[in-house]
């Protein structure tokens, strides 16, 4: 690939602006001038106020400060109506074309924080979704999404439910015990009511052991990455899927990492801009 060629992937990679596995240089160069040229959805809001740029731009210093990137050119719309009492925000992608624009709570129009929200912080965990798309990698999306945090506890456990289908899980047991209560209290006396806070309780620790799992692993693989000399490490594992953070946290050795990356350069153009970028 020319270096002009490669200059201009790096450059929308610090956008946030990643290629698909399995595209090309020239498919993903075309899918992009698709989404940049793609119309703003101003007709499906005509009441809402559009976000200004630079309240869209305080989410990008936190981006580029923890992962290496800052998105540009983004838009969205403040809503008043419709939406829910803790709601705070959205972004909304085409995945076909990449396309995202924001939707925020029109509170945050006039003040940077609203009930346990910060705007800067919202406006990051979101572009980190939006980022991370292309990547169709769940298991990883929430932890790194939850790094922008400010608060300790949000970080430590907002990467518990990953799916809708987490929130199910935890859903059932969850008002199988009320309702078992209740039973117990007026049918069935004898009805064992542990095995419903035992199964609360295992749902529960399932959760937990799985996100400190994920999270010692990226621990490991970002201490090997630095251990390794690489530079700027959490950048690279926020471009990376599950699979290949664990296959990082393996590497032994210098001449290991440097063959498992000529080896990942040869099938991807997502780690031949990755290598280019934070490797060369």
């Amino acid at each position: 690939m020319k270096d002009a060629d490669l200059a201009k992937l790096v450059a929308l990679d610090e956008r946030g602006v990643f290629p698909r596995d399995g595209e090309t240089a020239e498919a993903f160069l075309s899918r992009i001038s698709a989404a940049d040229a793609a119309a703003f959805p101003r007709d499906e809001f005509p009441n809402a106020r559009v976000i200004p740029p630079g309240i869209i731009a305080e989410g990008g210093e936190l981006t580029e400060k923890l992962f290496a990137f800052r998105r540009r050119g983004d838009r969205g719309f403040f809503l008043s109506s419709g939406i829910g009492w803790l709601w705070g925000g959205c972004a909304v992608t085409d995945t076909g074309t990449g396309k995202s624009f924001f939707l925020l709570r029109d509170g945050f129009s006039r003040r940077k924080k609203w009930f346990c929200y910060r705007r800067d912080e919202l406006l990051a965990h979101e572009l980190c979704h939006v980022a991370r798309a292309v990547l169709d990698d769940p298991a990883l999306e929430e932890y790194f999404a939850y790094r922008t945090s400010y608060s300790r506890l949000r970080r430590a456990i907002g990467d518990v439910f990953t799916s809708t289908w987490d929130a199910a899980l935890f859903l059932v047991p969850t008002l199988l015990l009320p309702m078992a209560s209740f039973a117990k209290l007026l049918w069935l006396p004898n009805l064992p009511i542990g095995w419903f806070y035992a199964l609360l309780g295992a749902v529960l620790a399932g959760f937990a052991i799985r996100s400190i799992a994920r999270r010692r692993l990226v621990g490991r693989a970002q201490r090997n990455l630095m251990r390794l000399g690489v530079r700027q490490p959490l950048a690279i594992l926020f471009r990376s899927r599950e699979k290949e953070v664990s296959a990082i946290a393996g590497l032994g050795d210098v001449a290991a990492w440097e063959k498992w990356l000529a080896g990942k350069r040869s099938q991807s153009l997502r780690w031949e801009i990755i290598a280019r970028r934070f490797c060369a």
